[in-house]
């Protein structure tokens, strides 16, 4: 709800670059692993919520390596 908000109101020009995901590993089809830092709390809490490796790309939406 905050996300919508935010890019109609007050940053319209964003809101089509803006994805909402319902987990961290949701990230790996678009981005390397490598490419990304997240803080290890951030990575705590989506385990907790969604367990371990709930996600697993498909072959032609993975990024290279």
């Amino acid at each position: 709800m905050m996300t919508w908000w935010f890019t109609t109101f007050m940053a319209p020009a964003i809101k089509a670059k803006v994805h909402s995901l319902p987990g961290v590993e949701h990230l790996y089809a678009a981005i390397t692993r490598d490419q990304l830092e997240i803080p290890a709390y951030i990575t705590e809490y989506d385990m907790t919520v969604n367990g371990l490796h709930y996600f697993q790309p498909d072959a032609q939406t993975s990024p290279a390596s």
